[in-house]
């Protein structure tokens, strides 16, 4: 009975040294991907910061060329006017 006793309790020592171990090897694991996910994420912010800044560019662009259309339809509508011999509107009813 007392070397059952030790063999039990021998088993149930090197079970709990395994089950350490794997705990240990776990948590090993998490920290790593923990790590991974970290850099992953700050890659995406910097990422996202440059797409964010493409569509600002792009939106100034966009006005701008708006813009320069405008003034483009403006001077056309005037010059027709003049043309036409009838006055131009659009100096009493400037557009909004």
């Amino acid at each position: 009975m007392l070397g059952e006793m030790r063999k039990l309790r021998e088993e149930i020592r090197e079970f709990r040294e395994e089950n350490n171990r794997l705990l240990s090897e776990m948590r090993a694991d998490i920290a790593s991907l923990r790590q991974t996910l970290d850099t992953g994420f700050q890659n995406m912010e910097t990422i996202f910061q440059k797409v964010d800044a493409g569509f600002n560019e792009m939106r100034v662009r966009l006005d701008e060329f708006a813009a320069g259309q405008r003034q483009i339809a403006d001077l056309v509508a005037t010059l027709v006017a003049q043309r036409n011999g009838t006055p131009d509107d659009r100096a009493r009813h400037p557009r909004q």
